[in-house]
């Protein structure tokens, strides 16, 4: 009863510090592109079906998580930093909750290296900071996919009355496509199960309820616009995003596009190349390998299916993020010697990730010292200080504690944490700097 009320409490704290470091990441001046000017308009104006901008409605996106920073920002009486990022920040955070829940039907080792594997992620870091709506798709997704394996797995069907809801509020927060992505992992699990079922019945009510949502979200556009917001609707939430032209072209989920997602998807991809033949014969529901398997082809199935719209961008993808990241933990879940190369080569990675750290902070004083324009943020010297401390702390604890059954956790969250500095720290304020130098525009906001 102890340990158990111990594991809850250490993973309420887990979920605070986690929620607090992705609010703090938003301390910078901010390129919030559209999320500012929709809240300002809506606290103005009142709430809406669709989000307006300045030159009216803003047909690409529903109105939901601005209408959820409408609602924290009264009682400010004003948006800030916090208001716009609360939603994002939860998002994500549900996103590693149930990311470490999938892996630890199995071993909770593999649910923790999972989830650290998530924060270790470029794309998914950036994807939080940037507030990308596809943060809300990647966790509709696992949490839907988490439903129906968990349930098939512990044997409590009850679960799948959560499904609906879980679409629904995809499709709130990032229309058609917020509920096609995380249907069609749903479809996928049916479908290597053979639950047949299981499968026709989903299809018939998930499309039932992608109409249903679908017709809604029309009738809400032709009530806020009438027929002119409607058709941009349809053309921008629709029909718009299939056409002729590719732009980057077809292959770019398979190559820069996938990059981006850097370094967990390309220790999830070494996974998969070494498991390559033991995941055919995974055919025994329930066994590591079949997980395995699933999460390949939900990866797979997430890349080629945002091939085929023409507009590309690297955060369509994000709801491949559960999949690759619970690939990648898989090398400290192996008991075998085959990904002990791979393994000892990451956690390599991980200790001198801090000095590379020290060294980007040091280049990016020395540009700051010969330019006119300062950069946004220039603490710098203080940088270099905390990541060669960190860089020290590295060292001390790989000669002493190699031993220890948290040397791995620890001197992951040493990496993740350099990683996380240098996106928020570094890379971010370089981004700030450069449209500053071409003359777009950045909106400063309060923090609070």
């Amino acid at each position: 009863m102890l340990n158990d009320r111990f594991q809850k409490q250490a993973v309420f704290l887990g979920f605070l510090i986690v929620l607090f470091i992705l609010l703090l990441c938003q301390y910078t001046p901010v390129m919030f592109d559209w999320f500012p000017i929709f809240a300002k308009n809506m606290m103005l104006k009142g709430p809406t079906f669709i989000p307006l901008s300045d030159g009216g409605a803003y047909a690409d996106y529903t109105a939901f998580s601005t209408f959820l920073t409408y609602l924290l920002s009264l009682p400010f009486g004003h948006i800030s930093v916090m208001t716009i990022s609360l939603p994002f920040c939860l998002a994500a955070v549900l996103t590693l909750v149930f990311i470490y829940k999938l892996g630890a039907l199995h071993d909770k080792a593999w649910g923790m290296f999972g989830a650290l594997f998530a924060l270790f992620c470029w794309k998914f870091l950036e994807g939080t900071r940037f507030l990308a709506l596809d943060v809300f798709s990647c966790w509709v997704s696992i949490f839907c996919f988490y439903l129906v394996y968990s349930s098939e797995l512990k044997m409590r069907r009850a679960r799948l009355f959560w499904l609906p809801v879980g679409l629904i509020l995809g499709f709130l927060f990032r229309g058609p496509i917020g509920f096609v992505v995380p249907a069609s992992i749903v479809f996928l699990f049916f479908l290597i199960e053979r639950k047949w079922r299981h499968l026709v019945i989903f299809c018939v009510w998930s499309l039932l309820l992608f109409s249903l949502m679908l017709g809604l979200l029309f009738a809400a556009a032709y009530v806020q616009g009438g027929h002119t917001l409607l058709s941009q609707v349809i053309q921008k939430q629709v029909v718009g995003r299939f056409g002729p032209y590719h732009a980057p072209r077809y292959y770019f989920f398979f190559t820069i596009g996938l990059l981006e997602f850097a370094f967990t998807s390309l220790f999830a991809l070494v996974v998969i190349i070494q498991k390559g033949k033991s995941l055919v014969k995974a055919l025994s529901f329930g066994t590591k390998e079949h997980l395995l398997l699933i999460l390949t082809l939900w990866f797979l199935m997430v890349l080629v299916g945002f091939t085929i719209p023409h507009d590309k961008k690297a955060r369509y993808v994000l709801p491949m993020v559960p999949a690759i990241s619970l690939l990648a933990a898989y090398m400290f879940v192996e008991r075998g010697t085959a990904l002990k190369f791979v393994q000892r080569f990451f956690l390599q990675l991980c200790f001198w990730l801090p000095a590379l750290f020290s060294v980007l902070a040091l280049a990016c004083q020395t540009y700051q010292q010969y330019v006119k324009t300062s950069m946004v943020i220039g603490y710098f010297p203080a940088m270099m200080a905390f990541g060669a401390l960190l860089f020290a702390f590295n060292a001390i604890w790989w000669a002493c504690c190699r031993s220890s059954k948290f040397f791995k956790p620890v001197l992951f969250i040493s990496a993740i944490l350099s990683l996380t500095l240098l996106n928020v720290l570094i890379a971010y304020p370089s981004r700030v700097h450069i449209e500053f130098l071409i003359g777009s525009r950045a909106t400063f906001l309060p923090f609070i």
